[in-house]
């Protein structure tokens, strides 16, 4: 699995206002999908924020098949066929996507906090001046190896950099839960550099289809993102990935016949451009 978005990441320029808008509400549940897009009046600027939402454990074909919001966001946006996970299980492409590599350790699911001496997106992004964050949801507070259900540490990726791990302030300050993410969404109305340059989306395993069925994780898609993302300000200068971490427990082959354990799996990209 490649890194979505460091490309995109690093050309990002400047920060530029951006218009403000009423305060975001509270996610609610809804047992409706609604299908949003992106506003018409959202004319695209270069894009300054790359965000990444990771689901679970689904066969792309599957996923266009069932899933009613994934097949229209697929549909209404920019979809790549031929995207394709590196690993099962799951851990290694989350490390692959952050870092570019699963180094030779594709078959491995318990990983060690600060194991993988090695740069990621997130002390790339640093690096550049750019600011990031790791939204996880359910996680108990900042920068948590404990797994706490429905919180799983082993797909949190930037616990498992020395460079991250080792510095307790700079990863509390960036391994966050989804609660910060709606504040900064809230604070973005009056400062929109309150909104990450880059940021990783890894929802509770409630809903990201690992421990429930996939039409759950649908639902719970649908409220996330219509919700905290697409009728956002922020959205006409962004750029928001929606993929999987792996598909069916079973070899898969790539268009130029490259044998890849993860499977074929759903990826959108979705913004104004």
């Amino acid at each position: 699995m490649l890194v979505i978005g460091i490309a995109l990441l690093m050309a990002i320029p400047a920060l530029s206002g951006l218009t403000s808008a009423t305060p975001a509400p509270s996610p609610t549940a809804s047992s409706t999908i609604v299908l949003s897009a992106l506003p018409v009046l959202f004319v695209p600027h270069p894009i300054q924020h790359v965000f990444v939402l990771v689901m679970e454990n689904s066969q792309a074909p599957a996923v266009l098949r069932f899933l009613t919001y994934e097949r229209y966001l697929a549909a209404t946006y920019s979809y790549a066929d031929n995207y394709y996970a590196v690993c099962h299980p799951s851990s290694p492409n989350y490390i692959a996507l952050t870092s570019g590599s699963t180094f030779s350790q594709c078959k491995k699911e318990t990983l060690v906090p600060g194991e993988y001496n090695t740069t990621n997106i997130g002390t790339l992004a640093s690096g550049a001046g750019l600011s990031w964050s790791a939204f996880v949801q359910s996680m108990p507070t900042a920068c948590s190896p404990d797994s706490v259900f429905p919180y799983a540490a082993d797909v949190n990726a930037f616990l498992y950099y020395p460079n991250i791990w080792d510095n307790k302030a700079y990863c509390k300050a960036h391994d966050l839960t989804f609660s910060s993410w709606y504040n900064d969404v809230n604070q973005s109305l009056t400062n929109p550099s309150a909104i990450p340059n880059y940021a990783l989306f890894i929802p509770n395993l409630l809903n990201n289809g690992h421990n429930t069925n996939h039409n759950t994780s649908d639902l719970w898609l649908a409220n996330f993102v219509n919700t905290w993302f697409l009728d956002r300000p922020f959205m006409s200068n962004s750029v928001l990935f929606i993929t999987f971490d792996e598909g069916i427990r079973a070899n898969g082959y790539s268009a130029d016949g490259t044998h890849i354990v993860g499977g074929n799996v759903y990826t959108v990209a979705i913004s104004p451009y």
